[in-house]
């Protein structure tokens, strides 16, 4: 997750048309976002399960599962709150993916995946 978060190029340099012009460009990026957010589900995920913590019924109750028992701050949670909405639109199509949103959610989903990332590192204490 931390690779494809931090790895590549600087997100901030990559530009509406660079992603809209190019459908080889748009589906790397559509690609790694979803794995990106996969990532991040099944390493909460891990954390619950490792610890005992209530089973979530769904993936946004991941993130709900992580705050309740302080593994990650409430701002943080309720920033995630959308990804499980991306997520399910990615992975089962529940609505056309156009590349305003891919490209809206690549510049707001991973620096906050980021931020998940390190608040679950520092839980595991890794």
């Amino acid at each position: 997750m931390r690779q494809i978060c931090h790895g590549g190029r600087n997100k901030t340099s990559i530009t509406y048309a660079f992603v809209s012009n190019d459908w080889q460009v748009y589906g790397l990026i559509e690609r790694y976002l979803h794995l990106a957010i996969e990532s991040a589900f099944s390493l909460g995920e891990q954390i619950i399960s490792g610890n005992n913590y209530r089973l979530p019924s769904d993936y946004k109750d991941i993130i709900l599962v992580l705050y309740e028992n302080k593994v990650i701050p409430k701002k943080l949670a309720k920033e995630l709150e959308g990804m499980a909405g991306f997520r399910n639109i990615l992975v089962h199509g529940y609505a056309k993916i156009d590349r305003n949103m891919v490209y809206k959610h690549l510049h707001q989903d991973l620096p906050k995946i980021s931020k998940y990332a390190k608040c679950l590192a520092r839980f595991a204490k890794v």
